[in-house]
Parts: structure tokens; C-alpha cells; sequence
């Protein structure tokens, strides 16, 4: 009987693609690497560790701090549905 949520983002889906954009080019590249061999990917701690050349149990750690340096992005609680 509950009604669902309203969605957070009810954007047009370029102009959520180009916020998205927006918010990823802050980051270094290496950054957006790593968030998209776990996000786009599903790649495990070990594939990323493997492919970048870090040790794996430093993955989880900075993915942690990547994502905070994102929420602290005006950007992000507008487009926080597709992250």
C-alpha cells in the first residue's frame, strides 16, 4: 500500500550523464579507474589490486576516500542514484 519513494534525481538522462561527467573529471585518473573496474566492471579487490599495481587491501580504503571527495561535491546529491 505505500506509495514508492520519489526518485533523488529526476533529471533528463543527458543532463544526468553530464552532471555524472562533471563530477567524475574532478577526479585523477587513476581514481576513475579504480571506480570503474569495481562500479562499471564488478571487478574484485584482487583484479583491482592486480591490474593497478596496489596492494588489495588498500582498495577498499581508497575507493572510501575517492567516494568522499565526491559527496563533498555540490553535484553529487543531485546525481547520487546513478553512483
Amino acid at each position: 500500500d505505500k506509495a514508492p519513494a520519489p526518485a533523488v534525481v529526476d533529471l533528463p538522462p543527458d543532463e544526468s550523464a553530464q552532471l555524472l561527467e562533471r563530477l567524475l573529471a574532478t577526479l585523477s585518473p587513476e581514481d576513475r579507474v579504480l571506480l570503474e573496474l569495481f562500479y562499471v566492471q564488478q571487478r574484485s579487490y584482487d583484479e583491482i589490486a592486480l591490474l593497478l599495481g596496489i596492494p588489495s587491501n588498500s582498495i577498499g580504503t581508497r575507493k572510501f576516500r575517492i567516494m568522499k571527495r565526491l559527496e563533498a561535491r555540490p553535484e553529487y546529491n543531485r546525481i547520487q542514484d546513478l553512483l
